[in-house]
């Protein structure tokens, strides 16, 4: 009897262990074009998609906007703005354009390198994580030895899958957009960034579809 407690002991010990190695399970939804979404993830924020011209824009934002206490700002950006790279396009970004080609007249076929499918993205935990983040994000660029080293913040790391899609008609020139599509959010553990940063850190280099 005793030796059953002490298995079921360590079982009960185990588990919380067991619990932050696993992810979340999968969300699926669909949306149509110009419509927002939103969901609640981890650590009090929402994970949403904002309608933006062509597309969607992923957000991840606090449920409670309390970025005036956190970091003495009048203002909250998106804790997925720390997704690399930091100018041009990258995974948070998502437009109808990215799934044709060069001209748009047909699916993608190489000519328009942008993401695909598979988004991967990293968001903070806070908005003050977010802060120090960014601020360290942009003095790297600037190529100063003194940055703060925030390799070990822990942040959230998640994939917003394109399950199928449905764009606007080929029309060489044009832009294409989203009629409606559907979508998979996976969620995995948080982690310290430097163990998950390397997933955007090289930037994508793109190509708009032709004038």
């Amino acid at each position: 009897m005793r030796h059953r407690l002490m298995a079921l002991f360590v079982i009960l010990i185990a588990m919380p262990a067991l619990a932050q190695t696993t992810s979340e399970p999968p969300m699926s939804f669909a949306v149509e074009a110009g419509q927002f979404y939103s969901t609640k993830i981890d650590h009090g924020l929402m994970f949403s998609l904002d309608p933006a011209e062509g597309g969607w824009q992923i957000n991840v934002v606090p449920e409670v906007k309390n970025c005036v206490q956190d970091c003495a700002d009048d203002s909250c950006y998106s804790m997925a703005d720390i997704t690399l790279p930091l100018h041009g396009v990258n995974s948070t970004q998502l437009y109808g354009w990215h799934f044709r080609n060069a001209d748009n007249t047909a699916p993608n076929d190489g000519s328009t390198i942008a993401p695909g499918e598979e988004r991967d993205f990293v968001y903070a935990l806070s908005c003050r994580d977010q802060v120090r983040i960014m601020d360290s994000y942009m003095c790297r660029t600037g190529s100063r030895d003194d940055c703060e080293d925030t390799g070990n913040i822990v942040v959230g790391h998640a994939q917003l899958t394109v399950n199928t899609h449905e764009l606007t008609p080929p029309e060489k020139g044009q832009m294409a957009d989203f009629v409606k599509a559907t979508f998979t959010l996976k969620l995995y553990p948080p982690e310290p960034l430097k163990n998950i940063d390397g997933l955007s850190v090289a930037p994508i280099e793109y190509s708009a579809p032709a004038p």
